[in-house]
């Protein structure tokens, strides 16, 4: 939650949506999702591209993520997107993906994470972070 509130409360402005995956009264799942803000961007060619930008998972629920992606695939789809893009890193991920007619591409993943003097609390552990965007403005699609 510390994660979510330092990126989301801050002058999101209805940008991003929000889409959950429950089991019973417990939440298994959280995407964010954001809308395309650069239509004039050279590398997608005028495409209208939605992206997930943010993923968050129980680990032992092999049903969130399946329950998200339908989410975002209606969201998209509603919003009559060319594309959804979704840049996950994380090998346990990998096949429900495919499964669900993402397509794999090669690419290079940059993190950087910034909490000065520790304020938000986020885990410098890096076994305990999955990164599903990696460039710079890759939300502004």
């Amino acid at each position: 939650s510390a994660y979510l509130r330092w990126r989301y409360e801050r002058g999101a402005k209805g940008r991003y949506c929000f889409a959950s995956a429950w089991r019973g009264h417990d939440m298994v799942g959280l995407a964010v999702l954001a809308s395309p803000q650069r239509p004039d961007d050279s590398r997608i060619a005028g495409l209208s591209i939605g992206s997930v930008v943010d993923l968050v998972l129980d680990p032992d629920c092999s049903a969130a993520l399946p329950s998200l992606l339908r989410v975002a695939r209606q969201w998209a789809r509603a919003a009559n997107y060319d594309a959804l893009l979704l840049t996950a890193s994380h090998h346990s991920l990998r096949g429900t993906l495919l499964r669900a007619g993402y397509i794999r591409l090669p690419g290079n993943i940059h993190v950087m994470l910034r909490d000065p003097g520790g304020k938000y609390g986020l885990s410098t552990n890096l076994d305990s972070w999955m990164v599903t965007r990696g460039d710079a403005c890759g939300d502004q699609l």
